[in-house]
């Protein structure tokens, strides 16, 4: 893979997190990144079943939300570690995840205010927890 062989691989409830072996490029980081929201993207797109891909699109959105230790988090990171440098790029990321777990347990707790689900202010929750747990090391 470029230069980078897979040291681990751990599959989770949460997803699979991968660690390779070598250095990679910031363009590299990004590609890998998004390589997992298209394939739910795509198995959405190409499926009759309807919660099969509801299942995948809303999985895709949510791994693309810009909170570090999501794939769109990542990538974004990638993107303003290529531009701006890793310093500069860590604390904008730090704020971006504060701010978009907020807003998802803010708006999970509307939903839930107006009588919905309770799901989305369960994610809300867990992101801001995992958000925060970062901003503290």
């Amino acid at each position: 893979m470029l230069g980078a062989g897979i040291q681990t691989l751990t599959l989770s409830w949460f997803g699979a997190k991968l660690t390779l072996r070598g250095t990679t490029n910031y363009l590299f980081d990004i590609l890998l990144c998004l390589s997992g929201p298209a394939i739910n993207f795509l198995l959405a797109f190409r499926t009759d079943d309807a919660l099969f891909a509801g299942s995948n699109f809303l999985l895709a959105v949510l791994n693309l939300m810009p909170i570090r230790g999501l794939d769109g988090g990542n990538a974004f990171y990638a993107v303003l570690a290529w531009a701006t440098g890793p310093l500069l790029a860590e604390k904008v990321c730090l704020i971006c995840s504060v701010m978009w777990a907020l807003a998802t347990t803010i708006g999970g707790g509307m939903v839930l205010f107006v009588g919905g689900a309770p799901w989305l202010l369960v994610v809300g929750l867990w992101l801001l927890s995992v958000t925060l747990g970062k901003a503290e090391k």
